[in-house]
């Protein structure tokens, strides 16, 4: 519609904030807007379109950041109480965006220093009852909520992928270093990545076009092979959200797609690997600034960082040793597959405000690590993955497909993706 010139760039951000501020008088999305520099940006955009200069199909569309990537003369909360000073540049996925036209309208909620799942006060813009997930829950809800049509995340350990998921929406996690995390606030920078949200994966290939022009696009093709896992790396999985699993996989098989069975890499080795390598170094990344104003953080954070501060060395060490391990392994495991599907999160999004999952047997989880106990593989080997929705689960809640491609196949696995969306109908 930007393209043909049916609306403007100022009619589109005018909808959106309107839209943005009826969502969140509810679901509690957004951080901050910046809506008078957003409507100086579109002015912009609309002179560029009327001067046949438009920088391509991202000019003039809104979208917002998690609060953790900076943005120039805004200060970065993080998802904390205590902000940093006022960025003097924006972050550079930040930068590249804007270089496309895109319109910068807010900062979305997170949880604090991105370490949690809960993204807590933000809420699920398919069930405000339900938890959107995090720790880039009000990435995702926002996208989910139409309050815009694309935002950033970052993702340690499914903190872009689990959202999407829960909220119904495409996540898209590219290779460990394809996207350049300078001006994001650090949690675990050896499994740090940055993603995007959007609502079809037509628009994360336009999306990530504009963040890597340089590399090639490669088309689809119908013959891949899917490895499903033979172990997964979980204490457990709903038995709602495994039924469903088995549904996707049947309705791909009918749709001719070729499935065998994968050999998972050490899948019990995952969340051991992940905290010994997440907590000391999220502790080297904010133990000065949390000691400064203890008061300032949640005694949860209080918590890890002290943990993290007195992490052996040794531990931290050979986690490191484990990681390469884990990679190796699982690059000899995908010789025979395209690419590796499971389920995004082992259980459907949580209650609004409940930290922990009671299984069947009376044994519980915390939120914050069960979550993510899928999403992780593709965190520890830093191969590029993305979550699909594909319907929903039994009780009505949305079905997030994670599909992990190889080391290198960001675009190949963009373009497998956008097949099997295509065979699963599942667009919000």
């Amino acid at each position: 519609m930007l393209s043909t010139e049916e609306v403007s760039a100022v009619e589109v951000l005018d909808a959106h904030a309107e839209r943005i501020q009826r969502i969140d008088l509810t679901h509690r999305v957004f951080r901050g807007t910046a809506l008078a520099r957003a409507r100086r940006d579109a002015q912009d955009s609309d002179q560029r379109r009327r001067s046949q200069d438009s920088r391509g199909p991202l000019d003039g569309v809104p979208f917002a950041v998690k609060d953790n990537f900076d943005v120039t003369g805004q200060r970065t909360y993080s998802g904390s109480n205590d902000a940093l000073a006022a960025a003097t540049s924006d972050a550079a996925v930040v930068s590249a965006l804007r270089s496309a036209g895109a319109v910068l309208v807010g900062r979305t909620v997170m949880d604090e220093l991105a370490y949690g799942m809960r993204s807590w006060p933000a809420r699920n813009a398919r069930d405000p009852e339900r938890s959107p997930g995090g720790s880039s829950g009000g990435s995702a809800s926002a996208v989910a909520g139409y309050a815009v049509p694309f935002a950033l995340g970052s993702d340690t350990g499914g903190s872009v992928q689990v959202p999407a998921g829960l909220c119904g929406v495409v996540g898209f996690k590219p290779g460990h270093g394809v996207l350049s995390t300078e001006g994001l606030t650090p949690l675990s920078p050896t499994l740090d990545h940055i993603g995007t949200l959007t609502r079809s994966v037509e628009d994360a290939q336009l999306l990530f076009t504009a963040l890597v022009p340089e590399q090639e696009r490669l088309r689809g093709r119908t013959n891949f092979v899917l490895g499903i896992p033979e172990a997964l790396p979980a204490s457990g999985i709903a038995p709602g959200v495994s039924r469903r699993y088995e549904e996707v996989l049947r309705l791909l098989r009918e749709a001719g797609v070729e499935t065998v069975p994968f050999a998972t890499p050490m899948p019990d080795r995952y969340l051991e690997i992940e905290t010994n390598i997440c907590v000391p170094e999220f502790a080297r990344a904010h133990g000065d600034r949390v000691r400064a104003r203890p008061e300032a953080y949640r005694e949860i954070t209080r918590m890890w960082i002290d943990v993290g501060e007195r992490f052996p060395q040794a531990d931290y060490d050979f986690a490191l040793q484990l990681r390469s391990q884990v990679k190796e392994k699982w690059l000899d495991a995908l010789q025979g597959v395209d690419a590796v599907i499971t389920p995004i999160a082992p259980v459907s999004a949580p209650p609004y405000g409940m930290a922990t999952h009671t299984w069947p047997d009376g044994t519980t989880d915390d939120y914050d690590h069960l979550l993510g106990h899928f999403a992780n593989m593709a965190n520890i080997t830093g191969f590029p993955s993305i979550t699909l929705p594909a319907g929903d689960d039994e009780s009505g809640l949305a079905f997030g497909l994670q599909v992990i491609g190889r080391p290198g196949g960001d675009f190949q696995l963009l373009a497998m993706a956008r097949e099997l969306e295509a065979i699963l109908g599942a667009h919000p």
